[in-house]
């Protein structure tokens, strides 16, 4: 019974296909995961996480569909990692040393250059032109010959940390949110991220930065 209450849940959602270029998935492939929903409700479902439009998606009956109504999840367990709603914003939750932290996966693509038939990336432009009877782009390069390329793009992050600690919450998204909340220690934090080339669009070091402030903060 308690299945079905939630499958008519999930339905609540349209089809995912017309918007498949627009997505930027956490997830490599569509995962199982369980649902906890609000009022002790829970089913299992393959999903995936869209982390630039901020919006999930299922998997039923064959059918990609977008959940509608996230603010009756609870929490989501998948392969050991929990994920949880903060407002509108969907969070994966870290245990920490000195408290908890949410990380609201903000991704998206930054354009690198296209790839040719030689394995070089290259910004400069290019003209595309079309060969009958072929699916693919090919561009003409200065030698007069047809080159078989593919646009690269380099993945990047615009997370959003809400680092909660000693009963206060932090919302982190960038080093100058840090020196607004520790300006006496100001010096200190640059010199971490100067010595250590700490990139916030890199959620590894942008982690590693915030237990550099918050397990040192009295």
């Amino acid at each position: 019974m308690a299945r079905k209450y939630i499958l008519l849940i999930l339905c609540l959602s349209f089809s995912f296909a017309a918007l498949a270029q627009d997505q930027i998935f956490l997830f490599d492939d569509f995962t199982r995961g369980m649902f906890y929903m609000k009022g002790n409700v829970k089913t299992r479902a393959d999903f995936n996480i869209d982390a630039k439009g901020q919006r999930i998606y299922y998997v039923l009956n064959g059918q990609t569909m977008e959940m509608t109504n996230l603010d009756q999840i609870a929490r989501i367990s998948v392969d050991g990692r929990e994920f949880v709603m903060r407002g509108d914003a969907i969070c994966e939750k870290l245990a920490t040393d000195y408290g908890t932290v949410l990380v609201n996966w903000r991704l998206r693509e930054s354009y690198v250059g296209r790839v040719g038939a030689m394995g070089l990336t290259t910004q400069a432009k290019v003209d595309v032109v079309e060969i009958p009877g072929l699916n693919s782009e090919y561009s003409l390069n200065n030698m007069g010959k047809y080159e078989d390329v593919t646009q690269v793009w380099d993945r990047k992050n615009e997370n959003v940390y809400y680092v909660q600690t000693n009963g206060k919450e932090y919302i982190v998204r960038n080093p100058k949110d840090l020196y607004k909340a520790f300006p006496k220690r100001k010096a200190e934090i640059k010199n971490f991220i100067l010595t250590n080339n700490i990139s916030m669009e890199t959620s590894n070091e942008a982690l590693r930065l915030l237990d550099f402030v918050f397990k040192n903060h009295e």
